[in-house]
Order: C-alpha cells, then sequence, then structure tokens
C-alpha cells in the first residue's frame, strides 16, 4: 500500500499517482492536522507532488466552506456508523446526477472528516478500511469520468484556474449543494442509530 507514482522518473509523473496514494495521503494529512497518528499510513515518498498538495488545499478549502455553511455538518458524521454502506451512501449523494471536480473534492473531504471521526470514538482500525472503501468507490464510479477530464493533471489545472472563473465558481456551488444531499443523508443515519 506504498504512495508512489505509476510512471516514476517520467516528466509527467506528478499527475499519475495511484487512487491509494491519493486518498491516503489526503486522509493522513487530514488526521495529522487535528492531532492524530494513523499508525498503519502508507508511507508517502512524494510529499511536495503537485496533486497531492493541490488536493490538501482545495480539500481544506471545501471543509471550511461546509463548516460555515452547514455547522451541524460535522457533528452530523459524528454518529455516523462508519461502515461501508454508509460510506459508498454518502460518497453516491456526493456525486450526485452529475460528476465535477468539486464533487470530487467532496468525497476526499468527507472521507478525511469520517478518518477524523473514527480516531475520536477509538475505531482507528476503521481508518484502512475506509481508505479501501473510498479507494473503490473513487475507481469504479469516478476514475472514468476523471480520464475523460485530462486525469489529475486536469485537476490541478481547474483549481489553479483564477478564482473568477465561471466554471470553477459553478464547481462550488454544485458542491454545496451536493453537500446540502449528504447532510440530509447524515441526518437519516443518525435517526437510525
Amino acid at each position: 500500500m506504498g504512495c508512489k507514482s505509476k510512471a516514476a522518473g517520467e516528466a509527467e509523473g506528478d499527475f499519475t499517482l495511484n487512487m491509494n496514494c491519493i486518498v491516503s495521503d489526503y486522509i493522513n494529512y487530514r488526521l495529522k492536522k487535528a492531532g492524530f497518528n494513523w499508525s498503519t499510513s502508507p508511507q508517502c515518498t512524494l510529499p511536495d507532488n503537485e496533486v497531492l498538495v493541490t488536493v490538501r488545499r482545495i480539500c481544506d478549502e471545501f471543509e471550511e466552506r461546509v463548516s460555515k455553511q452547514f455547522p451541524d455538518l460535522c457533528s452530523s458524521y459524528a454518529k455516523i456508523d462508519v461502515n461501508a454502506d454508509s460510506v459508498n451512501k454518502i460518497y453516491e449523494e456526493t456525486i450526485g446526477n452529475e460528476l465535477n471536480w468539486g464533487r470530487v473534492v467532496g468525497i476526499l473531504t468527507f472521507s478525511g472528516i469520517m478518518a477524523r471521526q473514527c480516531m475520536v470514538s477509538g475505531q482507528a482500525n476503521k481508518v484502512d478500511y475506509l481508505v479501501d472503501w473510498t479507494c473503490n468507490f473513487i475507481s469504479k464510479k469516478v476514475e472514468p469520468w476523471t480520464r475523460e477530464h485530462n486525469g489529475w493533471k486536469g485537476f490541478v489545472d481547474f483549481f489553479s484556474r483564477p478564482t473568477k472563473d465561471t466554471e470553477q465558481k459553478t464547481g462550488w456551488k454544485l458542491l454545496t449543494l451536493g453537500a446540502i444531499g449528504v447532510a440530509a443523508l447524515g441526518a437519516i443515519f443518525v435517526q437510525r442509530t
């Protein structure tokens, strides 16, 4: 479960990371930021990789936006039993009917929120499962779309555009709408437990 480029040494190596590397790096980053040590985290040897740095930055921005607009969303996630079924339902709701880069950010951000909650609730062993569930979901439901949109280079390019870019604003707007749906889904899970 190492974190390395698929095509090490090639000029486009920054953009050829495997999904496990991207998800593991973000979750490890998010847990460290919250003061937790993920003892079984894969070792990443690409700390300055452009994709990984962009994922961390954009997910931080998204989590900040969501926590300001939907302060109860994170506390709703705190009450969700983290298992394959609940994670897949949350991710399905996040992507909705139309994928875009903002929704990919939503999946990654929510994986970090749920990983933190696993640590807080004394279920650190679930973090490894969460990485697997997230990677499997993205591989099946998201990667075909990302390939059509220039892969992770497309991700970096999209979020490197000036914020005045209409497409980027639309991406954040659609992601925010998806977050509303995820908040509703979170409330459903809370009521069931």
